[in-house]
């Protein structure tokens, strides 16, 4: 095994790839616009849930509503329009209710 140079000094200590605790940024809803946003907002406040999980509920129910009304066709061939979405939090953290 090849020994490094104890003379050589990294110009700054190694930083970890995932930060332990990141600061999480609030959710735009209102880049939802006037209906989807003002859902979330009272969803996330009946339910008691984060505005993002709200907010991921309220996408995968529009995207599937609007789903069989538009595609995409390229080169010949038809791709439906399809959103997948999975939800990453801690057991008891409402992940059900928000559905």
């Amino acid at each position: 095994m090849q020994q490094l140079d104890p003379k050589l000094e990294l110009p700054r200590p190694p930083q970890p790839v995932i930060e332990s605790n990141p600061v999480p940024q609030p959710y735009p809803v209102q880049a939802l616009g006037g209906i989807l946003g003002p859902a979330v907002e009272r969803m996330a406040e009946v339910i008691s849930v984060p505005q993002a999980l709200a907010a991921q509920s309220v996408l995968a129910a529009s995207a599937l509503a609007t789903q069989g009304h538009a595609g995409l066709h390229l080169d010949g061939r038809n791709y439906p329009l399809s959103l997948y979405l999975i939800t990453v939090a801690a057991s008891g953290g409402r992940k059900t209710a928000a559905d």
